[in-house]
């Protein structure tokens, strides 16, 4: 079931300086100096009374706007095709992963428009795996159940005045989750994400927001490819390491050759609009040699060992070129 109710946030005039701006998720603002920012809201929840209890606490908080609460995901994926929205709120049941998959595919851009909105999940007992699963789905705060006026309002508030950097690795888009790097531990680009309840905050345009997430969902999927890039190569360096050192394939190397072919397809996929870049007839050669060694059993030509190091540190160099980055 899916309501829809028009929500407004009040907010203090553009003329204050941001620290006060950004303090706007609170009863005490000027309401005589005030304006009507509208921020859209998505809640999915299947529980009726967490329903009516954030429906009352946003409802009391604002006057219009767009509020949608779902307790069907399909209908929540229909509602991102028709609005963009600065904030979800995911009131996720007991160790269900469906929530955690949803929140992972608005990172990954499969949901939305964009990777960008700020995304909270409530927690009722969850097990550490669970837990585990959701810090691994990129949300940008955690809270625990039950639901209380003043804790959610507190951390919305925070969040609209600063958000974590955004990372990219192998298998996660979102928030950094290091608090520093350990020694000798490769260093990840971090970039500053858009912040939708900033930006209506300080009513910034809708052009100046959307060209702020058209900028940095471009540098998001500069680091996917650059990151597919780098796997691509440690892959086909292990293997090298690995044959010479055993004198062979064992299960190990075979596994990683096979996922050569999985993201070198996927990278083939992902840059099809490249037409002149050398990457299509790169990750094409690169499938070919991981086949003839998968079907050689051990029994193939070392020359195809360096020819699979070489094409993926092609493949690198071109990515880095295409995209203007550095070879980091």
């Amino acid at each position: 079931m899916l309501d829809f109710i028009r929500l407004d946030v009040r907010a203090m005039p553009a003329s204050a300086e941001n620290g006060r701006a950004m303090s706007i998720l609170k009863k005490s603002i000027d309401s005589g100096s005030s304006y009507f920012v509208k921020l859209s809201i998505l809640v999915i929840t299947k529980d009726n009374d967490f329903r009516q209890e954030i429906k009352s606490i946003l409802e009391h908080q604002y006057s219009r706007g767009d509020l949608a609460i779902t307790d069907e995901f399909k209908e929540a994926i229909n509602k991102f095709k028709q609005t963009q929205f600065d904030l979800v709120i995911l009131q996720a049941g007991q160790n269900d992963l469906n929530y955690a998959r949803f929140c992972k595919e608005i990172r990954d851009g499969r949901i939305g428009s964009h990777p960008f909105p700020i995304v909270c999940f409530y927690l009722t007992r969850p097990t550490p795996e669970f837990m585990q699963n959701v810090i691994d789905c990129g949300p940008d705060d955690i809270l625990k159940m039950p639901l209380v006026a003043s804790h959610l309002l507190t951390r919305l508030d925070g969040l609209a005045r600063s958000r974590l950097p955004f990372v990219v690795t192998r298998n996660y888009t979102g928030p950094t989750r290091r608090k520093e790097n350990p020694p000798g531990a490769e260093v990840i680009p971090e970039i500053e994400p858009p912040n939708p309840l900033a930006a209506k905050i300080k009513r910034l345009s809708e052009l100046a927001l959307t060209k702020e997430i058209d900028a940095a969902s471009q540098r998001i999927s500069q680091l996917k490819f650059q990151r597919q890039g780098v796997q691509l190569n440690w892959l086909a360096k292990t293997i090298y390491e690995t044959v010479y050192r055993i004198g062979g394939t064992d299960s190990t190397v075979l596994a990683n050759v096979e996922e050569i072919k999985n993201v070198s397809q996927k990278l083939y996929n992902d840059t099809a609009q490249w037409r002149r870049s050398t990457i299509s007839d790169d990750t094409k050669a690169l499938n070919d040699i991981a086949k003839a060694i998968q079907t050689a059993r051990g029994d193939f030509d070392v020359t195809l060992l360096t020819d699979l190091v070489d094409v993926t540190e092609r493949i690198q160099a071109e990515i880095n070129r295409v995209n203007g980055l550095s070879g980091q």
